[in-house]
């Protein structure tokens, strides 16, 4: 038997080695501007109509009880669904999205070079496990969410022939000086009566490895004009929801063994925090 016979140099193959599990998690893309090119992108990532409505029922009732909230949710979703000719039960994810209340997902994050970047846990397990997080770097906040980046030439024109093929949907990290620069545009469109969330943004980088870009209204958004393939990007949007955190997660009791300040034991931990209505008119 030849030795190629017996798998030895089979790529798929994986094991529990570091070098393995390095793999799996380099495989999936973010969205990065590259120096020289100019994409065109829209936002992707909407919180649900019933979350908008309650949110903005909270501040104006700030003492609702919990019946009232739920009360509410059911009669905005009962709404959609009329409106579609649906019970509240058969409305899918896309068809319960608001299209005009933007999502981002908010995270505290430290970075130590031979650690990488590590998801803070400071205010989460109590004064003493606070002093082992604050060892490291302070941490830092970063907004993810989701893009779609159309195919463009390197001067940012569309190529029309391949939208329907070679759009991609990517979640998108970036500091709060973005997320202040992204808020900017939607306050200086809210002004003219228009929400960013229908709009394509132009992006442009002059600096790839600091992710130097400027961010500037394109337009109403390409996608948005066929309700079918409206449909197909949206559907492919939500499933990647629950998938932006692009940060390691890592429990106090592994800091401490990391740290070299005694022994721990792994827990399950949670993530960040949802930042809702963001990018909400002023």
């Amino acid at each position: 038997m030849e030795i190629g016979e017996l798998g030895y140099d089979d790529a798929d193959d994986f094991s529990l080695d570091a070098e393995d599990r390095a793999k799996v998690q380099g495989r999936r893309e973010w969205y990065l501007v590259e120096k020289g090119r100019v994409d065109r992108i829209a936002l992707l990532c909407f919180h649900n109509i019933d979350h908008t409505a309650v949110r903005q029922a909270r501040r104006k009732t700030p003492g609702m009880s919990e019946e009232e909230i739920k009360t509410l949710a059911r009669s905005v979703l009962d709404e959609r669904a009329k409106s579609l000719g649906k019970s509240r039960d058969q409305l899918t994810k896309v068809e319960r999205l608001n299209l005009e209340d933007l999502k981002f997902k908010r995270l505290a994050a430290h970075y130590r070079e031979d650690l990488g970047y590590i998801l803070s846990r400071i205010g989460k397990d109590g004064q003493e496990a606070d002093d082992i997080w604050m060892k490291l770097s302070e941490p830092r906040t970063y907004f993810t969410t989701l893009v779609l980046v159309y195919p463009t030439t390197r001067e940012g024109e569309v190529v029309k022939d391949a939208i329907a093929k070679n759009c991609k949907v990517l979640p998108w990290r970036f500091s709060g000086e973005r997320y202040n620069e992204i808020y900017k545009r939607s306050a200086s469109l809210a002004s003219n009566n228009i929400m960013i969330a229908s709009q394509d943004l132009s992006i442009e980088c002059t600096d790839t490895k600091f992710q130097k870009i400027s961010i500037d209204p394109k337009g109403p958004a390409i996608y948005r004009r066929n309700p079918q393939f409206m449909a197909q990007i949206l559907t492919r949007a939500v499933e990647q929801y629950d998938k932006l955190i692009p940060f390691r997660e890592m429990s106090t009791a592994d800091l401490r063994i990391k740290l070299g300040l005694g022994a721990g034991s792994s827990t399950d931990i949670g993530i960040g925090d949802d930042f809702g209505n963001v990018l909400e008119a002023i």
